[in-house]
């Protein structure tokens, strides 16, 4: 029983880290060497290998003794361990989280009706900016939207911009990038915009940042059931030019851009 439970803590502490994270998901589409592991982080070969380490001690994956190349392979025992008792727990957790979900809207509804909160956004500091809104389509749509340039295109940016289908690019995984170009319908400006992706949960979450100007975005969405979901979207290290009103007031119209695309395809 004690073995047991220590295996269970190694195996949640291995994926409490993002990266070993990304390393399982790779390997669930199947074997590769630790060359190929390394390929999407701006991490050295031995710092991949740490983490490794790490998965390969709690049974998650387990390497070939060949010496040339050591293909990992993720071990389907080791994440039946976390699996089994998650399952356990399933029940249990979700009429809890059902009650707490319940409670959480009861306190929002009353914050927003004292605040006149409009759905639009809330800053919580000098430099962060977040905003929520709901959109009335399901929670794969709403996500699938977000990362493929097929729907992107339709409406991505402010009102009076247009973002053509061949300058986005996105490759949805840790370390892939975020690229658009944004054309002023007005007098043709362009404005680009390059991020890298730091964290992918489909379809609950994604994380970027755009390293030229520090800013990260981390959009949340979460199934509010009869085909609604509400969309977080929290930046931190916002530019001062980003939290003006006009700036804030462009990216609500970028969402009403949305909504008005989700209801079309919906």
């Amino acid at each position: 029983m004690v073995i047991a439970q220590d295996r269970l803590d190694a195996t949640f502490a291995a994926l409490a880290d993002p990266t070993r994270r990304a390393i399982v998901a790779r390997l669930a589409r199947g074997d590769a060497t630790v060359n190929e592991l390394a390929a999407p982080f701006a991490m050295t070969l031995p710092g991949i290998s740490k983490h490794l380490k790490v998965l390969e001690r709690c049974g998650l994956i387990s390497r070939s003794r060949n010496a040339q190349f050591r293909p990992c392979h993720l071990e389907q025992a080791g994440l039946e361990v976390a699996a089994g008792w998650i399952e356990e727990n399933r029940r249990i957790w979700s009429e809890r989280f059902d009650k707490l979900d319940r409670h959480l809207r009861e306190i929002q509804s009353a914050q927003d009706q004292k605040k006149g909160h409009d759905g639009m956004n809330d800053r919580t500091a000098a430099d962060e900016l977040r905003y929520t809104r709901v959109f009335e389509a399901p929670l794969e749509l709403v996500f699938r939207c977000l990362i493929e340039p097929g729907h992107l295109t339709h409406f991505w940016g402010p009102a009076g911009v247009s973002t053509p289908l061949d300058t986005i690019k996105v490759d949805p995984r840790p370390g892939g990038v975020f690229e658009t170009v944004m054309v002023n319908d007005a007098d043709g400006s362009r404005y680009p915009t390059r991020a890298v992706f730091v964290e992918i949960t489909e379809p609950e979450r994604l994380v970027w940042t755009e390293p030229d100007s520090g800013m990260t975005t981390t959009s949340t969405l979460r199934d509010l059931g009869n085909s609604r979901t509400e969309v977080t979207i929290h930046q931190v290290n916002v530019p001062a030019a980003a939290r003006s009103p006009q700036a804030r007031a462009g990216f609500a119209t970028s969402l009403d851009r949305f909504a008005a695309y989700l209801a079309k395809i919906a």
